[in-house]
């Protein structure tokens, strides 16, 4: 048998561990760049797939939206016999078409709806008003449901919950059978010149699952939304927002949304998040929690994010200051986890804490197509993002139960 000297031996070895590593490189190529947003078939687990290719969004330019130029919009041209202070309802045709597709998919239909003398653009997207003077006008939402619905309903202008009129309370409370149509006036005052988002939000199902910790329901938003652009002024030039850095980025799953866990790093071998939809805690106690924002579209994505608790809008707290809303924007294909505070109710009982996000804040919503055609997929004329609903239940847990 011959033998080989140490030499040769070492060569060899050098050699073969550059093969090793050659196809190690071979297979992590495939795994890291070939398999788009680690959907596999891999080696490494999606989870880990996903941390190693985090320094790929790092080292990404940032890929950003074109928004149309601001202009001051002509006044509204009002047709001859209608009264412009009137509110533009859905012609007879129109009203019988939305009704009945309403009816042949038994679900329902909800529309923003403002005065003659508001119209912006033909399609309820886009309201004009002088300054000084208020924005009129309704919602109108309809079931054609077997069932009875809840709902509870109320407004966000700027992405700032406030009542949907001077008279009207934060929140309104309905109820809807088969075939019955309820319209809810919106009245804002106060809005300084330039362009505004007037968002309204309704939560079906109201109270369902509410006494049950542990419903799997929960992890389900039936939150949805309406939104519209308001040109105090006729001016579309977007408001002030002041937009707050975010941490490092990890590379995104492919999805988009909201998620709420106690973890930084609640993730399973596949790439999902365990999210969290029972917490327990003291009166008055500080609660810390990651919201894992992602956003897979091709370009970066601006959001509003806001904290409610029992569909009110609280202050969502990070570092220590609160925001109402909290604007940040994120990277394309860039998974961000974000530490967020806020104070469980002094008094025992049982809450829902939820986070809700719109994409765009700034955008003008008569012009989404245009502005976003092929960029995203996803409208932003409804619906309402939402992490899963958190069922709080406030007790001084120091103490013996009886």
């Amino acid at each position: 048998m011959a033998l080989l000297s140490p030499d040769k031996l070492s060569g060899k070895v050098v050699i073969l561990f550059i093969l090793i590593a050659s196809s190690l490189g071979v297979v992590l190529l495939d795994d890291l760049v070939l398999s788009k947003n680690c959907t596999g078939p891999y080696v490494l687990s999606r989870r880990d797939c996903m941390l190693l290719r985090s320094p790929l969004i790092w080292l990404a330019p940032d890929r950003t939206v074109v928004f149309a130029e601001p202009e001051i919009l002509p006044t509204p041209v009002i047709p001859i016999g209608v009264n412009p202070t009137e509110i533009k309802e859905n012609s007879p045709e129109e009203q019988m078409e939305v009704v009945g597709i309403a009816q042949t998919n038994e679900g329902g239909y909800v529309s923003l709806q403002g005065t003659w003398l508001e119209q912006g653009s033909g399609d309820n997207a886009l309201y004009v008003v002088e300054n000084g003077a208020p924005f009129i006008g309704q919602l109108e939402l309809g079931s054609f449901e077997s069932k009875p619905r809840s709902y509870i309903i109320n407004c966000l202008i700027d992405f700032i919950q406030l009542p949907c009129g001077p008279a009207a309370p934060l929140l309104q409370f309905i109820t809807l059978d088969y075939g019955q149509v309820v319209k809810i006036p919106i009245h804002i005052t106060g809005l300084e010149p330039g362009l505004h988002d007037l968002t309204v939000v309704f939560d079906q199902d109201l109270g369902v699952d509410r006494d049950n910790p542990q419903a799997e329901a929960r992890l389900l938003s039936k939150v949805m939304a309406i939104r519209a652009s308001i040109a105090v002024g006729r001016d579309t030039t977007p408001i002030a927002r002041s937009f707050q850095s975010l941490p490092i980025p990890l590379h995104t799953t492919g999805l988009d949304g909201l998620a709420v866990s106690t973890k930084i790093m609640p993730w399973d071998r596949y790439g999902g998040i365990q999210q969290k939809t029972f917490l327990q805690a003291d009166p008055g106690q500080k609660i810390t929690l990651y919201l894992h924002l992602s956003n897979s579209q091709p370009v970066q994505v601006d959001y509003a994010l806001s904290a409610f608790l029992d569909h009110q809008q609280i202050p969502l707290v990070r570092r220590g200051q609160g925001h109402v809303p909290l604007y940040v924007s994120a990277k394309s294909q860039a998974l961000y986890v974000i530490p967020i505070e806020f104070t469980s109710p002094s008094q025992p009982g049982h809450y829902e804490f939820v986070v809700y996000g719109e994409p765009f804040p700034q955008a003008r919503m008569d012009l989404t197509r245009q502005t976003f055609e092929g960029q995203l997929d996803y409208g932003l004329g409804i619906d309402m993002w939402s992490s899963s609903k958190i069922y709080l239940d406030v007790n001084d847990h120091k103490l013996p139960r009886e």
